[in-house]
């Protein structure tokens, strides 16, 4: 005889939805891409709850240790820092793109 816990670990695509909070669309996607483990019992997909946890633990982002983005690279050119304004050193009149040649 099977127990009831291991009946009760597996999830199917509503229920896996529900678990991960995120959309049953997002999740046969997901299932469709092989981002996520799945097991198929048949034509059903069902998902093993320990899986999925240990799948959403794998996915967690490191901290970043100190923000050195801001000192140089992408942010610094996002706020402004190590910015080197260019001029031409001639003021032009912006053309009025409705005027005719000639005119």
């Amino acid at each position: 005889m099977v127990a009831a816990s291991a009946i009760m670990s597996f999830f199917d695509i509503d229920e896996a939805a529900e678990f991960l909070r995120i959309k049953p669309g997002t999740l046969y996607a997901w299932v469709h891409q092989r981002r996520i483990p799945f097991r198929k019992h048949g034509r059903r997909v069902v998902f093993f709850k320990p899986d999925l946890e240990g799948w959403s633990h794998d996915q967690a982002v490191a901290p970043v240790e100190s923000p050195t983005f801001l000192k140089r690279g992408f942010g610094a050119r996002l706020f402004g820092r190590n910015r080197s304004l260019k001029t031409s050193g001639t003021a032009e009149e912006p053309q009025d793109s409705l005027s005719r040649k000639g005119e």
